[in-house]
C-alpha cells in the first residue's frame, strides 16, 4: 500500500492516557503515515447532555453516574466508530476492524464501535499471538519493507487496557491472556470439552468455565463481524457455523 495510502486517527477520551497518545504519534512517525487527532470528549459530553433527562424520567440512572459504566464505557467506543466511519465516508478509505481472537471471543469488543470497519486484519490472532507477530515485526523490520522497527516498546510493555474508565486494565475483567488465550485455542479451534482443558491445563475450573460461557453467549456479536483474514485451523466468521441460540 505504501505508507501515503495509510491513514492513523487518535481518538482521545477523558480516560486516555498521555502514553497512549504518545505512542500513537511514535507509531505513526516510524511508519511514516499521517496522523490526525480527532478528540470524542466533547462528543461524549454531547451525548450525556441529551440522553441523560430520559435517564432522569426512568429514575437515577444517569450516563456514567457510577463507574465502571458499561453504557459510557460503550459510548466512547462507538463514538470513535461513528468518526472513523465519517473519515471512511469523506475519504474512501477502508476502515480496519481491530479487534483480535481473544477480545473477540469473549465479547470484549463492541458492537457499532470497534468492530465497526471493512477487514479485521487481526481477528484470527489471539492477543498472544498479537505481540509475538509485534515482536517479530520490530526485529525483521527490513523484511516487512520497513525503515525501522515499527512498534513502540513502551506499547509492548504497559497492560493491556481499552482506557474507558479511570485506571481501567484489561485484568480487571479477564484471566491473565495466556490462560484465556489457551482456552480460546482449545475451545474454538480443537473443540475440546472444558473437562479436558482444565485436566490438562490445570487452569482454575471457576475460570474455564466463565470463559467457556462467555465464547458461546457472544456469538451474537460474532456473527455481526467485519471479514477477517483466516490463518488458523478454524476462524470466526462464515466457516465456524455456530448456532446463536441452542439448548445443549
Amino acid at each position: 500500500l505504501g505508507p501515503e495510502n495509510v491513514l492513523a486517527i487518535a481518538m482521545p477520551g477523558p480516560y486516555s492516557s498521555d502514553h497512549s497518545l504518545s505512542d500513537a504519534r511514535d507509531l505513526a512517525e516510524r511508519l511514516g503515515i499521517p496522523l490526525v487527532t480527532i478528540p470524542i470528549s466533547g462528543a461524549l459530553e454531547s451525548v450525556r447532555e441529551a440522553i441523560d433527562p430520559a435517564f432522569d424520567e426512568l429514575g437515577d440512572r444517569r450516563l456514567g453516574a457510577a463507574l465502571p459504566d458499561l453504557a459510557e464505557e460503550n459510548a466512547q467506543s462507538r463514538l470513535r466508530g461513528l468518526v472513523a466511519m465519517t473519515v471512511s465516508n469523506r475519504t474512501g478509505a477502508l476502515v480496519l476492524t481491530t479487534g483480535n481472537k481473544s477480545e473477540l471471543s469473549v465479547g470484549y469488543c463492541t458492537l457499532y464501535g470497534d468492530m465497526n470497519g471493512g477487514l479485521a486484519v487481526i481477528s484470527d490472532l489471539t492477543k498472544g499471538q498479537v505481540y509475538a507477530l509485534a515482536r517479530w515485526m520490530n526485529a525483521n523490520f527490513g523484511a516487512c519493507g520497513l525503515r525501522a522497527a515499527p512498534i513502540p516498546e513502551s506499547t509492548l510493555v504497559k497492560p493491556p487496557s481499552a482506557e474507558l474508565a479511570p485506571n481501567q486494565r484489561d485484568q480487571d475483567s479477564l484471566p491473565p491472556y495466556d490462560d484465556l488465550d489457551r482456552i480460546v485455542r482449545r475451545y474454538v479451534e480443537h473443540h475440546e470439552s472444558q473437562e479436558r482443558i482444565i485436566a490438562e491445563t490445570g487452569i482454575d475450573e471457576a475460570v474455564v468455565a466463565r470463559v467457556c460461557r462467555m465464547i458461546d453467549v457472544n456469538e451474537y456479536k460474532r456473527k455481526q463481524l467485519t471479514t477477517g483474514l483466516k490463518v488458523s485451523g478454524v476462524a470466526f466468521g462464515v466457516g465456524r457455523r455456530m448456532p446463536i441460540a441452542r439448548g445443549w
